[in-house]
Parts: C-alpha cells; sequence; structure tokens
C-alpha cells in the first residue's frame, strides 16, 4: 500500500515535471538561478548574435520642445545554443545618447546593462549623465499644487492662458519693463552617476537589488534676467523677468535644496518578476518595492529616506487571435522631509527613477513635474495591440497602438486621508510603438488632459 502510494506520488510528481517544462516554466537545460523564468514568447523572432540599433533621435515633450541627436544600443543577444537565450531580453546592452532641445534641455549619457553577468545570478547596471535644463517647471511642492495654474490672483484653466497671462509686460510705466514668462521654471546643470547589483533567486522570480548614486545641482534661479515679453498689442518687447515662484519659495525657505548641492544614495529594492520579456511584456507581474537614503554620511547636502511601491500587470486574453496586451501600473511613494525640491519629483524604482507626477511616463497631457509632493500615487492603463512584424534590411520590426489612461495625485503626507478621494487628475490618449529587433522600443504617445495636452517621442516603454 506504502508502494503504490509512493509510485503514485512518483507519478504526480513526473507529470508535474513535464506539465511545467511543456509551458516554459521549467527547462533541465537552464541554469537553476533562472529555471523558472518564463520563456520568451515568440523565441524564434528573438535576433540571434550582436546588432545595433542607432538613429537620429528627434524627440518632443511640451515642456523641452523639440529635441534632436543622436543615440543607439550595441545589443549583444547571445546564441540560441545558450540555454539563456529564451529567458533573458539579452545578455549585454550598452546605450550611449547625445541629446538637446529647442527648449533648453540637454542630456547626454553612457548606460550600460549586463544580464547574468559571466552565467551567475548577477545583474550589473551602470550609467554615467549629464543633463542641463535652462527652461526646467517649478509649479510649487504640495498639495496646493491639484489647485488651477495661478498667476496675479488669478486662475486659468489652461496652460495656454496661464502662459499668456505670465508673458505679459506687467506695466507699461515700468523701467525697465518687467513681465514673468519664467515665472513657473528655473534651470540646472547635473552631472550623475549610479551603479547597482541585483540578484536573482527562487528561479528567477525574485531579484534583490543594491546600488548606489551620486549627483551634483546647480540651481540657477531666473528671477531678473533678460526676457521677452508681450506689449498690450500683442508686440515681443525686451524686458526683465519679474519674481518667480521658485524664488519665492526659497525666499520663504519652505523648501529644501534652492542653493543646489550633493545628492548622493544608497539604493536597495526587492521585485517579483514573472515577466515573459520585459522591453516589451504579454504576460506576468512585475512588483518592486525600493528603498533610497540619502544622507551626510556619504557626502550628501541632504539626510531623507524614500520608499516606493509599485506593482505592473500584463495579460493576453486572446493570444491565439491577436497579439493584444492588457497594461497596468499602480505606484505609491512616500518621501521623507529634507529632501530638496529637485529631488522630490523622482519616484524610485528598481529598474531606475522616472520622472514626478506629469509627463511622458508617469500622467501624460499634463506638463512634466506637474505635480510633486512628498506623496504620490499614480496608475496607468493601456491596451496594446501589436498588429504587423515585418523584416526592413535584416531587422525585425513591430508596430503597436496602444489607448491609455492615466489618473495621478500627489498628498502633503501619508496621513492625508480625509481627503483621499479628491483631487486625482486624470487624463487620456493613445500611443504608437515601433518595436525593433524586439528589445528596443520606439515610443510616440499623445494625451490630453482638462489642463493641457502632450506629445511624448522617445525609447522604452512608459512602464
Amino acid at each position: 500500500m506504502c508502494n503504490n502510494r509512493r509510485h503514485v506520488g512518483e507519478k504526480a510528481t513526473l507529470a508535474l515535471v513535464v506539465l511545467l517544462a511543456a509551458r516554459g516554466a521549467l527547462a533541465d537545460d537552464v541554469p537553476a538561478f533562472a529555471r523558472y523564468k518564463p520563456r520568451v514568447d515568440d523565441v524564434d523572432k528573438k535576433t540571434e548574435g550582436n546588432f545595433f540599433s542607432g538613429l537620429p533621435l528627434l524627440g518632443f515633450d511640451p515642456s523641452t520642445g523639440l529635441g534632436l541627436g543622436l543615440g543607439g544600443y550595441f545589443t549583444m543577444d547571445g546564441s540560441r545554443k545558450d540555454p539563456l537565450f529564451a529567458v533573458t531580453p539579452y545578455r549585454r546592452r550598452i546605450f550611449a545618447q547625445v541629446y538637446a532641445t529647442t527648449g533648453g534641455y540637454q542630456q547626454h549619457l553612457l548606460s550600460y546593462d549586463g544580464v547574468y553577468v559571466g552565467n551567475t545570478p548577477y545583474r550589473v547596471r551602470a550609467q554615467i549623465m549629464f543633463e542641463r535644463n535652462t527652461n526646467a517647471n517649478y509649479f510649487g511642492t504640495g498639495e496646493r499644487t491639484l489647485r488651477p495654474l495661478s498667476f496675479g490672483g488669478k486662475e486659468f484653466g489652461s496652460h495656454d492662458d496661464f502662459t499668456s497671462a505670465i508673458s505679459k509686460i506687467e506695466s507699461a510705466r515700468d523701467s525697465p519693463l518687467v513681465a514673468s514668462p519664467d515665472y513657473a521654471t528655473y534651470a540646472y546643470d547635473r552631472p550623475s552617476a549610479s551603479a547597482s547589483v541585483e540578484r536573482d533567486f527562487w528561479g528567477g522570480r525574485v531579484r534583490a537589488l543594491y546600488g548606489v548614486q551620486a549627483s551634483y545641482s546647480w540651481i540657477h534661479l531666473l528671477d531678473g534676467t533678460a526676457v521677452q515679453g508681450l506689449d498690450r498689442l500683442g508686440h515681443t518687447v525686451d524686458a526683465v523677468e519679474g519674481p518667480t515662484l521658485l524664488g519665492d519659495y526659497c525666499a520663504h525657505g519652505s523648501i529644501h535644496g534652492c542653493d543646489g548641492g550633493w545628492d548622493n544614495q544608497l539604493k536597495a529594492g526587492v521585485a517579483l518578476d514573472t515577466r515573459d520579456f520585459e522591453p516589451d511584456p504579454s504576460r506576468g507581474v512585475f512588483i518592486d518595492a525600493t528603498g533610497e537614503w540619502s544622507t551626510k554620511a556619504l557626502g550628501s547636502s541632504f539626510n531623507y529616506l524614500r520608499f516606493t511601491a509599485v506593482a505592473r500587470g500584463y495579460w493576453s486574453p486572446f493570444p491565439k487571435l491577436a497579439h493584444l496586451v492588457l497594461a497596468g501600473r499602480v505606484l505609491y511613494s512616500m518621501t521623507t522631509s529634507g529632501a530638496p525640491f529637485y529631488s522630490l519629483d523622482a519616484l524610485a524604482m528598481t529598474e531606475g527613477d522616472q520622472g514626478g507626477v506629469g509627463g511622458e511616463r508617469t500622467l501624460r497631457g499634463y506638463r512634466a513635474d506637474r505635480f510633486v509632493g512628498n506623496v504620490a500615487a499614480v496608475a496607468n492603463l493601456e491596451v496594446r495591440w501589436t498588429f504587423v512584424h515585418f523584416h526592413l534590411l535584416k531587422q525585425l520590426f513591430s508596430i503597436q497602438i496602444a489607448p491609455l489612461f492615466d489618473v495621478g495625485r500627489i498628498f502633503d503626507n501619508v496621513f492625508a486621508n480625509e481627503n483621499f478621494a479628491e483631487g486625482w487628475k486624470w487624463s487620456a490618449g493613445g500611443g504608437l510603438r515601433i518595436g525593433w529587433n524586439r528589445s528596443t522600443i520606439i515610443m510616440v504617445d499623445v494625451a490630453q488632459s482638462p489642463e493641457d495636452f502632450g506629445l511624448y517621442v522617445d525609447f522604452g516603454m512608459p512602464f
């Protein structure tokens, strides 16, 4: 009787192993540290070997204007004979970019991403970057930014009306003439560097991250600088910038970081990842929790903590009929007091930080950093339909469309629950995504909010 039970148990175990292997969840030839990584869907379409995907960059963001530059990925996928080929997006990838916009923004960077380095469970990421922005947004800090845009005691329902109001000459009797086109902006220069090491556990489903990043910011207030204003007839005239919103906050001492300084951090995180293909998932979940600690013991000018929890899900309801994916994300981030105003917008994640509530990665249809506070909440939903694949010059391309809907809000603190249901901002639109050899995604998104309209061109999925 015991032997029969043992044989039944052995048969059941064998059947389970066969079933998991058939589904791609378990493969004997895959190293133990990646044994439970899902196999890439349509792995036969994944490019073998090394390839370069580079092109002139043409980008656009309502806050920074039209951007031009050069950028490209050098991707090393490896050989199909490699057991890790079918469970990784690539083995190594280098990205380089030189980029500048008509709105005064520059971003130049070099990054490296190595997956399962040396056939070990470790992943290494590193990046050096220089940013300059002569027109960075600052709409205030905290829940007060949820109110309509305001200037001179008046509120404005649209960003266009707000821009028109701040550009006008304040008084024809002033000498020199005063206007405030930069009322909600400032300028900065920021070099930065970061590095992280991740280790997979539980056959590749769970990973832990440890990292470090350092940056230095030079902050430039624009009060009193030479600008162009509009007189009552709409003619452009030379003027002087009046008091800016950031200048007012700094004068009252209500924020940190007006003089710039070092912002150095230790970073740690843990993630559950069951996505089938990291750059463009069709199924699975990705849930991560990340903490960042900035301290003067690391040479930072500030002491603060940040914690962010993010859950993303991907589901293909009709995999046999169409490459249609429902993609969603919810995010909640908390930052303690003491953080500089220019770092309050950061949302810490294991795959790299994103900007604040507003802009191309969070709340499309609003300006970048439109809503910034110590606590942020965001939710995104997309319906991604990849309707064609084709080869061109021996390169594999795909085209995807994606209706989208975003909501977001910021809070002054984690205990502001009495008005939790109020003040949420929303936007809706659509995206066009072009896949290049699967691992490189070119994103073109448009979105409309009650306040503004946004067009965004960039690399990578929003989430």
